[in-house]
């Protein structure tokens, strides 16, 4: 219980820089931990069990304006291309993984990031916005 508060503490700290920074980075470049899927509606949070052994983990390369995805999530390596606006706003291209296995926590990553709009990243977080309401978390490794 203690790691679960402390987990959730640390998200919400993260959070909040996020949504404080004033200066947009245009660039996703770098490698992502998602750490948990946040519904804005409902303010909940999704974490990976922590059964689970292996992270979900994107590395993103592009030059501001588009760029590829790859890397892996619970069980599968996933890879595809993006577009940014160099305002804020984000679309996968296409994305691809072979879902072999993969349980509900990195399947739902396929899932929603074909739904992405936009994105606020800071030095350390990457919060990625899908769905009117419904948002990926993820901390720089």
């Amino acid at each position: 219980m203690k790691k679960l508060t402390y987990t959730l503490v640390c998200i919400l700290v993260l959070v909040c820089i996020a949504s404080k920074q004033n200066d947009q980075i245009t660039t996703l470049n770098g490698t992502w931990k998602l750490e948990a899927y946040h519904d804005l509606k409902t303010g909940l949070f999704e974490l990976k069990q922590e059964t689970e052994k292996r992270t979900t983990e994107i590395i993103f390369s592009d030059n501001s304006k588009e760029g590829t995805i790859h890397g892996h999530t619970l069980q599968n390596e996933v890879f595809g291309n993006y577009i940014l606006d160099g305002k804020g706003g984000m679309r996968v291209v296409n994305i691809g993984s072979s879902r072999a296995g993969e349980p509900q926590w990195g399947s739902k990553l396929i899932d929603v990031i074909r739904q992405t709009t936009h994105y606020t990243r800071t030095a350390d977080s990457l919060l990625i916005y899908y769905k009117p309401n419904s948002r990926m978390i993820f901390i720089r490794m």
